[in-house]
């Protein structure tokens, strides 16, 4: 007959598991410990490129992946204190194979990651994994999509106000097709936006041309800070994904009541990492196991 080990070891396996998990999924960030929260900011927490499937997510996915995922949102949410997510496009591998039924399902996996944290105010752009790119966009397809989408309008674009800061979110995939229906809806949504801010020049650059505080972008991989010749600052977020190339983070964004924006830049396990520790770390429980008996 096997014999158990002794009682107290499943519960320091446990304990120990508990600790690994929380040191593994916990962000490195530039800058040092967070501040607090000033009176008056907001901290927004600014993803891209999950590359979600959805109903068609693998085994790996939901049991393995999704569940790295959850923790690394909790533990960053829980670090950082952010008011708000932003999701700058991608945020599906296949969204622009996907029916409108799949398409609910890859939400309904975000929300699942999130946890209870899914209450958290959220903007969800589009991409061109989301939608297509200009050889199949189409007006009704992205609608589909779109609705589903709090603060987005038929086209994919967006305008909000949360703690006097305005955010506009556009439908970029569009603005780079040419006589398409979409991409004049889009043109129309910013000139409408651009009399709360100022008119649209149509010599400029398209984001530039609504006088951004700062623009953020996403989908090369990596993190970047840019200034543009106007001054104006653009940020492009790193993919929160272990599907493509590089390292996996996000960047918090804090507004402050002056109108300056601090950022930092947070970085993940990779994800071999993250199967080499557990591998390690199973290695280890069966070798303890071994020892007590």
């Amino acid at each position: 007959m096997v014999a158990w080990p002794k009682p107290a070891l499943p519960l320091l396996l446990a304990a120990a598991l508990l600790a690994f998990e929380d040191w593994l999924s916990t962000p490195s960030c530039s800058g040092g410990p967070p501040a607090a929260h000033g009176p008056g900011e907001l901290r927004a927490m600014m993803v891209a490129d999950l590359m979600l499937l959805g109903s068609d997510a693998t085994y790996a996915d939901r049991f393995f992946r999704d569940h790295v995922m959850h923790k690394f949102f909790a533990n960053s949410i829980q670090t950082l204190k952010p008011d708000m997510i932003v999701v700058l496009g991608d945020i599906s591998a296949k969204g622009s194979e996907f029916t409108e039924r799949k398409w609910i399902s890859v939400i309904e996996q975000f929300e699942g990651i999130l946890g209870h944290h899914s209450s958290l105010p959220r903007l969800i752009a589009l991409g061109d994994k989301d939608v297509g790119s200009c050889a199949n966009l189409e007006g009704k397809f992205v609608h589909h999509k779109a609705k589903h989408l709090p603060g987005l309008d038929s086209c994919g674009c967006g305008a909000f106000e949360i703690s006097n800061v305005s955010f506009v979110s556009l439908n970029a995939v569009a603005l780079l097709c040419d006589n398409n229906d979409l991409r004049f809806g889009v043109e129309k949504f910013m000139e409408r936006e651009s009399h709360h801010f100022q008119r649209l020049n149509k010599t400029e650059c398209y984001p530039l041309a609504l006088k951004p505080r700062i623009i953020f972008n996403a989908h090369t991989g990596s993190f970047s800070d840019f200034l543009h010749a106007d001054g104006t600052r653009e940020i492009t977020v790193p993919a929160m994904t272990w599907k493509t190339r590089g390292v996996p983070g996000f960047v918090i964004s804090t507004f402050d009541t002056k109108g300056s924006v601090t950022l930092r830049y947070c970085w993940l396990a990779q994800e071999w990492h993250v199967i080499m520790g557990y591998l390690a770390f199973v290695c280890l429980t069966a070798l303890a196991v071994k020892l007590s008996r």
